[in-house]
């Protein structure tokens, strides 16, 4: 019995010895094992550098979002998260293939984020036209009431 649970525990615990033992015989090998993958290697690398250009807009489009949600604008934010997360990658990794092979899906992401952007700036210069629009309202309220008032006077 005692023989059969040290061979039971052995096979669930694995000791310290062991995993160094086994990391260094593996470390030779997984140069060997790249090589192999050369095709796969520089496929990804194609693809990270397509996928990097992406990284220009997103970070307005989530400014945007961000600056809706601060606002309290949340339906706002929800359209620019939901749009640039989902709606618009699912619509560009199914049609862009099409077009393009492997690289339209690499390019799915600048798309969607692309699209977004347009979507971002246009509710970003609405809601700064809004802000314009009721301050001027408010400047021609009270010159309106300082010019009742000096002829009242």
């Amino acid at each position: 019995k005692e023989a059969d649970r040290k061979k039971t525990d052995k096979s669930f615990f694995v000791s310290k010895e062991e995993i160094v033992e086994n990391d260094l015989n593996i470390v030779p090998n997984w140069q060997e094992g790249l090589a192999m993958y050369k095709e796969l290697w520089d496929m990804t690398a194609h693809g990270m550098r397509i996928n990097a250009i992406s990284f220009l807009t997103c970070g307005i489009n989530i400014f945007a979002s961000a600056f809706f949600t601060a606002l309290g604008s949340g339906g706002i934010s929800l359209l620019i998260s939901f749009t640039r997360t989902f709606v618009l990658q699912m619509i560009a990794v199914i049609l862009l293939p099409v077009f393009w092979g492997l690289n339209g899906v690499w390019s799915a992401l600048i798309v969607s984020e692309s699209v977004t952007l347009f979507l971002s700036v246009f509710f970003l210069l609405w809601n700064f036209l809004q802000a314009q629009l009721i301050f001027f309202q408010k400047l021609l309220t009270i010159i309106c009431i300082r010019n009742r008032t000096s002829q009242i006077l």
